[in-house]
């Protein structure tokens, strides 16, 4: 609870180690859990806030550790805020990448040393005493005995500290490991110092900024051709589903008025009375030979020809269980359809021919079939 409330802190110091590790941990907080609720706007926004007051109370205490100057004191939260609201607003992953801009500004604080008389726990320096819990060493109650003279007072934890150097010098370890102070090296060799005035001088920080901004630019249109290829491919997925679907549900479709005529071949009709015929041939392995709607299939499969030329074409032709054919027909063409199959002498279809010798007894014996021939 107590790292917590340090996070909150407004008083106090950071070192730049813990200033570092918040700032970077508040970004990934943000990419991690807006990711997570992208759907919901306003858990974005309560994560976004959370993540931008610990990197304004973080950026306080770095100031006070560098004794700068408070003109730096918003600029890393708000643009980290200002960028978390597009990302949130727009919610596309390649947005993300700009989250390195408000990194970078961030990092310019780290070029300055910081103040060597603090004496950090944890990295932190402050009214929060993070090690109050375990820097708690057991102390003796204070016993002063007077000899009989009165003129010698002898101190029992002195004498217990001088017969057990062993103790002492634990606790002076333990004290030096949770009172650890940044003792950074003379300003001139400093590596933040360096790298400031290497990248960040006149000369070379326009250089630096164009430099983030081609990384940034060419990372988010990476990211964003990568997930429009992802898009198109889940889109072309997605018709492929629905095409299969979509000759499930016709390979599934209710079937009625079945009729076997003599070249052993059948009529059937669709729940919207179109015709359908049916029959047995060679294996074929390939399950759509036509399809009107995608007008891809077999050439001798997009109609029926009929010997005195007429010819109606086919919605749909599939091979079920590898060798039987089923034409489906528009319920437009029904009538004709019927009226060819019992007036003509045969026809053809898929490249496969069958007599109609004997066609019209048997469809007149189908009260459906009948009652369509007379009108």
């Amino acid at each position: 609870m107590l790292f917590l409330q340090s996070l909150f802190c407004w008083s106090g110091a950071d070192n730049r180690y813990r200033f570092s590790l918040i700032v970077a941990l508040s970004h990934v907080f943000f990419i991690i859990f807006s990711a997570i609720f992208h759907a919901s706007f306003f858990i974005s926004f309560i994560i976004l806030l959370l993540s931008t007051i610990v990197i304004t109370c973080t950026t306080k205490r770095r100031l006070s550790d560098g004794k700068l100057t408070k003109n730096w004191l918003y600029t890393p939260s708000v643009s980290f805020a200002l960028i978390g609201l597009i990302i949130i607003s727009f919610n596309h992953q390649a947005l993300y990448w700009l989250t390195l801009l408000s990194a970078a500004l961030s990092s310019i604080l780290l070029t300055y040393p910081g103040s060597n008389s603090n004496r950090y726990v944890y990295g932190y320096y402050g009214p929060i005493n993070l090690a109050s819990k375990k820097n708690s060493p057991i102390r003796s109650h204070r016993i002063e005995p007077t000899l009989m003279n009165q003129h010698l007072t002898v101190n029992v934890d002195n004498v217990n500290s001088f017969n057990n150097p062993i103790s002492s010098s634990t606790q002076y370890q333990e004290e030096t490991y949770y009172n650890e102070s940044t003792h950074d090296n003379n300003p001139s060799q400093d590596l933040g110092e360096l790298i400031r005035s290497k990248l960040l001088n006149n000369q070379n920080s326009k250089y630096t900024i164009l430099g983030l901004l081609a990384i940034i630019t060419v990372a988010m249109f990476t990211s964003l051709i990568l997930s429009i290829s992802d898009s198109n491919e889940t889109s072309i997925n997605q018709q492929e589903n629905m095409v299969e679907n979509s000759n499930t549900v016709n390979d599934k479709m209710e079937r009625k008025n079945k009729i076997t005529l003599p070249d052993d071949f059948s009529l059937m009709t669709t729940p919207f009375k179109g015709v359908i015929i049916h029959w047995q041939a060679d294996i074929n392995n390939v399950g759509n030979l036509w399809n009107i709607r995608q007008a891809t299939g077999e050439r001798n499969c997009q109609s029926i020809q009929f010997n005195n030329n007429d010819s109606y074409r086919t919605t749909l032709v599939l091979v079920e269980n590898s060798n039987e054919y089923v034409a489906e027909f528009s319920p437009l063409d029904t009538i004709n359809i019927l009226k060819s199959i019992a007036n003509r002498s045969d026809f053809t279809l898929c490249g496969y021919s069958f007599s109609l010798k004997g066609s019209q007894s048997a469809l007149s014996k189908h009260s459906f079939y009948s009652d369509i021939l007379a009108q």
